[in-house]
């Protein structure tokens, strides 16, 4: 056989192969469930902030990669059917934000691997065995951090010194923020009244009651739901010329006076990198669950100009944003 026979040969039994696995593996769409309360404004930290984390391990929407995005809207009951959902499309991944969420899709699966995001204890609620050896199908990025909550609060007397009588807006669960706070308040000198939100019922019950016990600050615990209601609790803090102490960025670009705690962009670019492991073969049991390391200082001028408070030179030096 001539070698142009032969190459013709060579070249229609390539054409007929199967493809390779590397190249099967490469035409393959992964899909990504994103369960969360939102939609969430603005985006940036989450869907931004994910995707990136995905796309540095190789994973590009519109190439290899598909999310699925389902939200709730103030109400933690509608995340069993969502997770359901979720499962029922056969996701490789969930990326679940909230311990509701978590607790709603690892009720839905025990396969399907689990990426936590911003819940404050995983272990204490019982969503992991530890952080070290998460066990199951569960690990991400963890909010916990042993003394933000503290500093939290130091930051808050710094801006009231004479700060004594202080309500928190929370959760309705006894989260791990709630714990701290409880523990951190009597330590430095602070009461503290604890009003949980369930809807806005509950908020416009809790400022007459601020008002009657003459609290002087309140406290607004990051979830879900307090966030969907965040227009009416800062609203109504403003008009009772109280003084507002946050968690989150979002919430002091929202109105709220000062805001202090872990990174958002970063929690979610984590999650991201989290979920591209995990897709490419890592076991959600061996892998640990991470904690914040970088955390932000916010304070709103236009607020404290609001409240005719003055905020020190040596405080704003220090914040890592000021909103004017």
């Amino acid at each position: 056989m001539s070698i142009r026979g032969s190459l013709t040969i060579a070249l229609v039994l390539a054409l007929l192969a199967p493809p390779s696995a590397g190249v099967a593996q490469s035409q393959r769409i992964f899909r990504v469930g994103y369960l969360g309360g939102g939609p969430p404004s603005p985006p940036q930290p989450t869907t931004i902030g994910v995707v990136r984390g995905l796309r540095e391990l190789g994973y590009v929407e519109g190439k290899n990669l598909a999310i699925e995005y389902r939200w709730v809207d103030g109400d933690n009951e509608g995340f069993s059917a969502l997770a359901a959902e979720l499962v029922r499309l056969k996701v490789d991944v969930i990326v679940a934000h909230s311990e509701p969420a978590v607790r709603a899709a690892k009720q839905a699966t025990a396969t399907i691997p689990i990426v936590l995001l911003n819940v404050p204890d995983p272990v204490g609620s019982g969503l992991v065995t530890s952080l070290a050896h998460p066990g199951g199908n569960v690990t991400g990025v963890s909010s916990q951090s042993a003394d933000f909550i503290g500093k939290l609060l130091e930051l808050s007397k710094e801006v009231i010194p004479q700060l004594a009588r202080v309500a928190a807006i929370t959760p309705t669960h006894r989260g791990a923020n709630r714990k701290a706070l409880e523990t951190a308040a009597p330590a430095l000198g602070i009461a503290l009244h604890t009003f949980p939100l369930r809807d806005s019922t509950d908020i416009t019950q809790a400022f007459t009651m601020i008002a009657q016990q003459g609290d002087q600050a309140v406290v607004v615990l990051p979830d879900h739901v307090t966030w969907f209601h965040r227009v009416q609790i800062l609203d109504l803090a403003g008009r009772s010329r109280l003084p507002t102490i946050c968690i989150y960025d979002v919430w002091a670009q929202a109105g709220c006076l000062l805001a202090y705690g872990p990174n958002l962009p970063d929690m979610w670019y984590r999650a991201g990198m989290f979920a591209g492991k995990l897709l490419n073969g890592a076991k959600p049991a061996q892998l640990p669950v991470e904690q914040p390391t970088k955390f932000d200082l916010v304070i709103n001028l236009k607020t404290a100009k609001a409240l005719r408070l003055t905020i020190s030179p040596s405080l704003l030096g220090r914040a890592d944003q000021v909103i004017d």
